[in-house]
């Protein structure tokens, strides 16, 4: 090897983590951060912690973590934790990992299948990645999904209350959503095709999981699209029947609930709807939605082989 006269060879850059935890995460507990950080440090990987309850402050820390060129940022917490923490990794080297702490999960369902905290810390300490899509509607980042009308209901409705176990508690739950949703016409344009329509339910899938149901089976994390789903109104839907055969996983999307392909996305009018996106229910941010899709700008953490 050619050796040079004053040049000293350059340290070899250690791998590190930077690890964000949500402490208010449903399933959050010392013992499983305790049960990351330990799998971390048997690996000759350095790591840092942000544990803090304040939006400005982790984003500030997150930022200033990148500045060393992190291996990953690994999300603790729920879909909500994995959301803010993607908006920092968009196009960048850095990945995101997830350590599922959620009540939901449905980004690592989605991805990996039932949350298991073992192959979850597998996932991380791979350090390997794979590229998955990005949604943007009104500025706002999501990876998930995005819903109107039965989503943001069943997804309230839990809010303090335990997954339903079996198909019959989930058929009951959308129907006492669905009772629950005022119908509202909107202007829904998906790529060149438009329509008017006044439904109870629209969602937007980038993958296939919301509020713990598998709503788009179908989608697929890097192929430059989402699905939109919704009920065509005049009340021929039938929604306990609907999410209960989603649960089953044996629902095909026809006639009184549709399903279509695109990558522009635009809904109108939104004003004082709330909105269901990735884990939170928030304001639509106005009155008309203006959603696109961008192919490959994540890397998440996942071993190849998977």
């Amino acid at each position: 090897m050619k050796q040079y006269r004053g040049r000293k060879p350059k340290p070899r850059h250690k791998p590190n983590f930077c690890l964000v935890i949500n402490s208010q995460a449903a399933d959050f507990s010392q013992d499983k951060i305790k049960k990351l950080i330990l799998a971390i440090s048997q690996t000759d990987t350095d790591y840092s912690v942000v544990d803090t309850d304040i939006p400005k402050e982790i984003s500030f820390r997150i930022k200033r973590s990148l500045q060393r060129f992190p291996t990953g940022i690994i999300a603790c917490g729920g879909d909500g934790t994995v959301n803010m923490v993607a908006r920092h990794l968009i196009r960048r080297t850095s990945a995101l990992g997830i350590y599922p702490l959620g009540k939901f999960n449905n980004i690592y369902r989605s991805l990996f299948g039932k949350p298991d905290l073992d192959k979850a810390i597998g996932h991380i300490l791979s350090r390997q990645n794979k590229r998955i899509d990005q949604g943007l509607i009104s500025g706002q980042v999501f990876l998930g999904s995005l819903g109107i009308g039965l989503m943001p209901e069943m997804h309230q409705m839990m809010e303090n209350k335990r997954l339903p176990r079996f198909a019959i508690g989930w058929s009951r739950l959308a129907a006492q959503a669905a009772a629950a949703v005022p119908p509202r016409e909107f202007s829904l344009k998906v790529d060149e095709f438009a329509f008017q329509i006044s439904p109870l339910a629209l969602n937007i899938n980038l993958l296939p999981y919301s509020v713990g149901l598998p709503l788009t089976p179908a989608s697929i994390a890097d192929d430059g699209k989402c699905e939109i789903i919704f009920d065509v109104g005049r009340g021929q839907a039938v929604f306990s029947s609907y999410i209960r055969q989603i649960y089953k996983q044996k629902y095909l999307y026809s006639d009184d609930i549709r399903m279509y392909r695109g990558t522009k996305i635009t809904l109108a009018p939104t004003a004082g709807q709330r909105l269901y996106i990735d884990g939170d229910i928030i304001d639509a941010p106005s009155n008309e939605l203006n959603i696109e899709i961008f192919t490959k700008r994540i890397r998440v953490l996942c071993k190849t082989e998977e």
